[in-house]
């Protein structure tokens, strides 16, 4: 395709078919994870315990949705309003921000698809805004290496 055509198009030369992620990126996706499991494995009376704050809120809910106030439903009231918040947003993000930036830097592979598709559902935003980093810089380099020639 012209190169033109192609930058019209919101497309780049380089292609990256690799899933690499720097040190923060991989900090934070660790991080991230590691919290998720805990408040999805955490039990539900201990996290109700832990969250005085959220089980206030989550009370002023119960009385409609007709279930009773145990300390269970309320913790696992909350474990489902903040897996919610977390995963939401999370999943919005793949299709309107990860995905365009796949089809942009040309990747093609699979492995490297799915791996930035996982990360991004864990992590959100760190793990595109990297690949954005790597694909300007890759971009820089072959701009660079074309002046030189």
């Amino acid at each position: 395709m012209h190169q033109d055509a192609r930058k019209a198009l919101g497309l780049s030369n380089i292609r990256i078919n690799e899933f690499t992620l720097s040190t923060g990126t991989w900090v934070t996706l660790v991080m991230m994870v590691l919290l998720e499991f805990a408040v999805i494995l955490c039990p539900p009376i201990t996290f109700a315990e832990w969250t005085p704050w959220g089980i206030k809120q989550v009370a002023k809910i119960f009385p409609y949705l007709e279930i009773p106030q145990t300390r269970k439903n309320l913790g696992n009231g909350l474990k489902l309003v903040i897996t919610s918040l977390w995963a939401i947003p999370h999943l919005i993000e793949i299709p309107n921000n990860l995905l365009p930036l796949l089809r942009k830097y040309n990747t093609t592979s699979s492995t490297a698809r799915v791996a930035f598709i996982i990360a991004t559902f864990f992590c959100g935003f760190p793990v595109w805004t990297d690949l954005t980093k790597r694909g300007a810089d890759e971009e820089r380099a072959l701009v660079e290496k074309d002046k030189t020639h």
